[in-house]
């Protein structure tokens, strides 16, 4: 504080007054320069302090997240190990659900994804690493494992270096293990979150309901699995086995044959495996003439219902374009008079009849061995009636949808008839039931999908893949299966 009044005060004259001011600023100026130098050094030193504090929080917080990432990644060692020496039971409880709510607070799902990440990081010991020493959040490792392989988790924790947990998501969405960063996006393997708020008396409901179903099947669900079953479920149609179970609805290019499944005004993208697993046991109402919405870019597409027993109907094919014919009963014609469309009625792909005789021959379960499902079955065609086969019930079975899926993807391969016996093989070709080597069943069906891409038939794809499996080695690459392939498929073509 500046005291400048009180010479004023004491000035006997004006002589003294000026020379007294005069004399009072000089020590006033002075004391003043004093306290603003003090003032910047204390400034200084408190800019200092606030300095030093910042960088040394900073430093705990990134020590505290090194701990954190190591942390994780021991957890999830030892709660798998617990998992596997069953501590739970010795200790009286109930799962290894229970016992790590009790001792971590997890929630069931995190306690599945904690073992999932574990399991999966025993074959990714460069991911391991990078969560143990800090360099990458278990987040972002969660994410990693779901695509992540031995032989491509190099690739991954390069494309994450430096991402946000959200970036780490949007990179592998879309994509199946074994995939790299650069490999286009798929809608088959695209994941969907789906999160409910519901009161205590929906949730007991719920559980109930889990329960019911499991019970039914004798087999676990994943969540995928038991939300499909469900909303079926809901979507039932007759109970006769002779018809279709339920309805939903899809919408398919015309000229590239990308398909999309409508979800209450959305139209999801789905992928070639589901369009055919619906094309085999579909109910077809004919042909509309209508402008479907369709995602952007797109031009008109049929719309059809397909599933484990579908309506289909197109739209009036473009100009110039081969109308689209499906396998099915019905024959789709272009241009349509609007009156004779909706006088017509749905029919099914299969002969009610015929159904019946093939859902009771294997008493209403999945055909394939060991397969217990016996909800939503589909009737499939060993035969594909796209390629030539009819509704010949010796060379027809019921499969589940995950079984269907399976050989249209190319995963599941049927040989044989019903009076003569079904015979299953993986991919690679060993007997199914057997284990079978990951990697290379996981070739065969990316090899089995090129070809499918390249417009082969799903017989000659097989053919071909069977003609060249005993002469191309083990360690071969899918590169050099699809070359073998190819020219198997050219051989045929000219021989």
């Amino acid at each position: 504080m500046f005291e400048r009044a009180a010479p004023e005060e004491s000035a006997p004259s004006s002589d003294v007054v000026v020379g007294a001011n005069s004399c009072s600023g000089s020590d006033s100026a002075a004391t003043a320069g004093s306290a603003a130098t003090a003032d910047a050094a204390a400034t200084a030193d408190a800019a200092s302090v606030a300095d030093s504090e910042w960088r040394q929080i900073h430093h705990t917080l990134l020590r505290l997240a090194d701990e954190a990432a190591r942390l994780d990644w021991e957890i999830g060692v030892e709660l798998l190990r617990a998992d596997r020496a069953r501590c739970h039971a010795r200790l009286g409880f109930g799962s290894v659900i229970e016992y790590a709510d009790r001792l971590f607070g997890y929630s069931p799902h995190t306690t599945e994804e904690r073992l999932r990440v574990a399991r999966s990081l025993e074959t990714l010991p460069l991911t391991a690493d990078a969560l143990r020493g800090g360099t990458t959040s278990w987040s972002a490792v969660r994410e990693l494992t779901h695509v992540a392989t031995p032989e491509t988790e190099s690739e991954w924790l390069d494309a994450a270096r430096d991402q946000r947990v959200r970036e780490v998501q949007s990179l592998v969405r879309g994509r199946r293990p074994g995939d790299s960063p650069s490999d286009p996006s798929t809608a088959e393997a695209e994941r969907h979150v789906l999160r409910f708020d519901v009161s205590a008396e929906t949730y007991a409901t719920f559980r109930e309901a889990v329960g019911a179903l499991q019970r039914e099947s004798l087999e676990p669900f994943d969540h995928d699995e038991l939300l499909l079953l469900m909303a079926r479920r809901v979507l039932a149609g007759p109970a006769d086995e002779g018809r279709a179970s339920y309805q939903i609805a899809m919408t398919i290019c015309e000229h590239c044959q990308q398909t999309w499944q409508e979800g209450r005004g959305e139209l999801v993208p789905v992928g070639d495996a589901e369009r055919e697993k619906a094309e085999c046991d579909a109910q077809h109402i004919g042909s509309v003439s209508a402008v479907e919405s369709v995602p952007e870019g797109g031009s008109k597409r049929s719309a059809a219902t397909p599933g484990t027993a579908t309506a289909t109907a197109t739209e009036d094919p473009p100009r110039q374009a081969t109308p689209r014919r499906r396998a099915t009963q019905s024959t789709i014609a272009e241009d349509p008079p609007p009156q004779a469309t909706r006088r017509r009625r749905a029919t099914q792909s299969i002969p009610p009849a015929t159904r019946r005789l093939v859902m009771r021959r294997h008493h209403g379960r999945c055909g394939v061995t060991g397969c217990e499902h016996a909800s939503f079955i589909d009737v499939h065609h060993v035969e594909l009636l796209s390629e030539g086969g009819d509704h010949d019930p010796d060379t027809m079975l019921p499969l589940c949808s995950a079984h269907h899926v399976a050989v249209h993807a190319g995963r599941l391969l049927i040989d044989g008839c019903a009076s003569g016996g079904f015979s299953f093989r993986h991919a690679d070709g060993f007997r199914y039931g057997a284990v079978p080597s990951a990697g290379r069943t996981d070739d065969y069906a990316k090899v089995f999908s090129a070809l499918k891409h390249m417009g082969f038939k799903e017989k000659e794809c097989r053919g071909a893949l069977d003609a060249v499996r005993s002469h191309v080695g083990a360690e071969s690459t899918p590169e050099t299966l699809l070359r073998a392939a190819l020219g198997e498929l050219v051989t045929r073509s000219t021989g």
